[in-house]
């Protein structure tokens, strides 16, 4: 195989993210690829900071000296030609390992750029320690880039900003996917009251989901004059309070199967004004073929026309006239443009060819 023995490397976190799945996605590419494969989860020292202090304020190192030595003994042991770093936080593990084994190809993805990713987040959480964060950060990203044969992006946005902020091209870009598990005969089924519009947001408990969903339910949700019901989905989210609470909005949390309440809705909402990266809900959405009005930052990353799958909604009045004017027979080409463009079948493809020309 083309990588030979490979060893992937991702944080930890929790399965329900958007990062998971894209780390699901990116072991089962290097799988296809390798003799061998072994995985191996660690944490990032800022996750635990009180136990990482010495890392984090001494060493100014996001990976600990404890891991890098467990998976470079590792590497040495097994002979493996290859090392998969799925996160640009993993900056002093990739000079580890360059100057221990420099014969070792390491490929390194970016899930976001970090760093812009970070002065993002400080917009929104206002919290003083994430300026201190974000110089770790930036050391671990230029490291990163530094130390690896090959780097990884998921859009061309954060192409270009790896360019500008470190000097240093991108090998290929592979945009967020899902594995096709949509159910025709399920979504025709499941279709709910056609009196009320369901509408659903879809998303993990982090800032800047938290700061859309308060958004939108203050500014949308009380001026809309038809008959709609709000579901929102996400672990975190069952105890959130928002303070224009109606009764036609239901704070469910998070859900064993997504699926259902994906057939039972009629459109997906993305009110995100902050971030980097690709939203894995908006791939997720149009893998079930539902319209999803959304703001520019929510469709970044998605080479397609946005009519063709939904409305581009960047403040209140363009969310509330469109979801008043919606109409679900306007959409008929959501699951061919998923089909073309995000699934698992169409990356694994241009994936393997990029291997091909690098490592032939």
């Amino acid at each position: 195989m083309l990588l030979g023995k490979t060893i992937f490397i991702n944080a930890s976190h929790p399965s329900a993210t958007g990062a998971a799945v894209i780390s699901d996605r990116n072991f089962k590419l290097i799988s296809e690829s390798s003799v061998e494969i072994y995985r191996f989860p660690i944490q990032i020292t800022l996750s635990a900071f009180s136990h990482n202090i010495t890392d984090i304020v001494l060493s100014a190192n996001l990976v600990k000296k404890q891991d890098i030595m467990t998976i470079i003994r590792f590497i040495k042991d097994k002979k493996l030609d290859c090392v998969f770093l799925d996160n640009s936080l993993f900056g002093n593990l990739a000079k580890e390992i360059k100057t221990d084994i420099p014969e070792v190809n390491i490929i390194s993805f970016f899930h976001n750029v970090e760093y812009s990713y970070f002065r993002e987040l400080i917009k929104v959480s206002k919290k003083f320690h994430h300026w201190f964060t974000i110089l770790l950060v930036k050391k671990a990203e230029k490291q990163i880039v530094k130390y690896s044969n090959f780097l990884v992006a998921l859009n061309d946005r954060d192409s270009l900003d790896i360019k500008r902020k470190y000097g240093k091209a991108v090998d290929i870009v592979l945009p967020t996917t899902f594995s096709d598990n949509y159910n025709e005969l399920q979504d025709k089924n499941a279709r709910s009251n056609q009196d009320i519009l369901h509408i659903l947001f879809v998303g993990s408990y982090f800032p800047p989901n938290i700061f859309g969903i308060n958004w939108f339910t203050k500014n949308v949700m009380p001026h809309i004059k038809r008959k709609v019901k709000l579901l929102v989905i996400g672990s975190g989210f069952e105890g959130h309070k928002v303070l224009n609470m109606q009764g036609n909005i239901e704070m469910i949390g998070k859900v064993d199967d997504l699926a259902n309440y994906y057939y039972q809705s009629d459109l997906v909402i993305a009110p995100i004004f902050h971030g980097s990266g690709m939203k894995t809900k908006i791939a997720e959405a149009l893998m079930f073929n539902r319209p999803i009005f959304g703001t520019q930052e929510a469709f970044e990353g998605y080479d397609v026309d946005i009519t063709h799958i939904g409305k581009l909604c960047n403040n209140q009045y363009d969310f509330i006239q469109n979801i008043e004017n919606f109409q679900t027979s306007k959409y008929k080409t959501i699951r061919q443009i998923y089909l073309n463009n995000y699934s698992y079948a169409t990356i694994s493809h241009k994936f393997k060819d990029f291997l091909d020309a690098k490592f032939n």
